[in-house]
């Protein structure tokens, strides 16, 4: 099985992220954390503009070892 197939959605009791081929468990978002990430995704959103778009907790394929999940992502 791929990397990219593992990073599909799947039931875990944890959150994580595909680094160098390994899972990593990703620590649980403090509240703190929370609240820069969804102020920064609201100001990202009101500033973008075409061809960009916003994402928030989207997969991201680097290669087959490594599938991170970033708060944020930014692209055209």
């Amino acid at each position: 099985m791929s990397a990219w197939e593992l990073s599909r959605p799947q039931r875990h009791p944890f959150d994580w992220e595909l680094a160098d081929g390994n899972i990593v468990v990703r620590g649980t978002a403090k509240v703190w954390h929370q609240l820069v990430r969804g102020e920064l995704y609201f100001r990202l959103r009101c500033a973008k503009r075409a061809p960009y778009a916003v994402l928030i907790g989207q997969w991201v394929k680097f290669d087959e070892h490594n599938v991170p999940r970033p708060d944020i992502v930014v692209f055209d």
